[in-house]
């Protein structure tokens, strides 16, 4: 299940447009620290610098599918983003990027409050975002925002104006584990990306985005 069409279009237009702030044609991965960065700055007010922190905290045991891989701790002038230290390089940065998805895009109070497995099952299980459900204790606003979030996610570190590098590598025969390894994102997110409903949502999503933002 993915999210409603508006949501992501706006979320889509939110990301390229604050991507044209950061974008300094550098070739990929795109570096975490560039949107943590950006997000600290359009979080902060005058008088006050938004401040955003980023480390590692140990997982409780538990089936994979059922961890939980990180979360966001927000506060009015501060947010501090964790990631299961057990965790590849490349699956850090995407829970990462996943937290600050939520600071770019979500309202002060329009984000989820209890952490999910959803992530587990996208980049460990593999399960295509289009057949991800929710988790039994959870609404469908939060379901539906931390889709948005992994989306959102996915657009940060494979920017739509990378696209094209990456159907590139898909024509020329390269393996999902090998484009996740130049865009530095998890396997199976990249095995998500080349999935149809996911490319056209993208592909729709983005090209309205770029004429409307």
């Amino acid at each position: 299940m993915l999210v409603p069409p508006q949501k992501f279009i706006k979320a889509c237009g939110i990301v390229q447009e604050a991507f044209r702030e950061i974008d300094d044609n550098s070739p990929p991965p795109i570096l975490v620290l560039k949107w943590q960065n950006l997000v600290q700055k359009r979080l902060s007010s005058a008088g006050s610098n938004y401040k955003i922190q980023i480390s590692s905290f140990e997982p409780v045991r538990a089936p994979d599918e059922a961890q939980i891989k990180g979360y966001l701790l927000r506060r009015n002038n501060d947010a501090e983003i964790f990631y299961a230290e057990n965790e590849s390089y490349c699956k850090q940065r995407f829970i990462s990027a996943k937290e600050l998805a939520h600071l770019l895009i979500d309202g002060q109070e329009a984000f989820t409050k209890k952490p999910s497995s959803l992530m587990s099952k996208l980049i460990i299980s593999g399960t295509p975002m289009a057949f991800i459900k929710k988790d039994e204790d959870q609404s469908m606003e939060d379901f539906e925002s931390e889709m948005l979030a992994m989306m959102v996610a996915t657009e940060m570190l494979v920017p739509w104006k990378y696209r094209n590098h990456f159907d590139g590598l898909c024509d020329k025969g390269q393996s999902p584990l090998e484009i996740a390894q130049v865009f530095k994102v998890p396997e199976n997110v990249v095995k998500n990306m080349l999935t149809p409903m996911y490319r056209q949502f993208s592909v729709i999503a983005n090209s309205v985005a770029d004429k409307q933002f």
